[in-house]
């Protein structure tokens, strides 16, 4: 877990100047990369475990710029905060869950967002979590493709 941790605070440094969301799928995952990030970040976490009026404050500050990142899981970024603000998006593990991933990204990808936008996914090759990842790839290329059949 150290190189995913490393590959993580390398892609931190490089849009130091930008509002990043990192999303895990685990609250322990969340805790625990606070504990490490928040000794060299502005950053703070939700998960299930913060109650949702604490939730509603941190990404109130996340929102107005004063903090410049956030762990969330992405079961509590299922609520519809618009975060265009942010800017890179960093899925630290992954799930099944197609539409969760799409949705996670969706926070930043709206129509008047005029940043670019850049969307990292961490994982091992050929782990578990590599195949996961492939899969929910390829679930969604599918869906996109018969979408675009669908059009005709």
């Amino acid at each position: 877990n150290i190189n995913k941790k490393n590959e993580l605070k390398k892609i931190l440094n490089y849009h130091k100047d930008d509002q990043v969301i990192i999303f895990t799928s685990y609250i322990e995952t969340s805790k625990h990369l606070f504990d490490v990030l928040s000794k060299y970040y502005d950053i703070d976490f939700i998960n299930g475990d913060v109650d949702v009026k604490k939730r509603n404050i941190i990404i109130e500050k996340f929102i107005k710029n004063k903090t410049q990142h956030i762990i969330a899981t992405k079961e509590v970024m299922g609520m519809s905060q618009n975060l265009q603000n942010a800017n890179v998006i960093i899925f630290y593990d992954h799930g099944w869950s197609m539409p969760q991933k799409k949705q996670a990204k969706e926070k930043i990808l709206r129509l008047n967002q005029e940043k670019k936008c850049y969307i990292y996914n961490l994982y091992y090759k050929n782990t578990i979590e590599h195949e996961i990842l492939f899969r929910v790839n390829e679930k969604e290329n599918n869906f996109i493709t018969l979408m675009k059949a669908l059009e005709i």
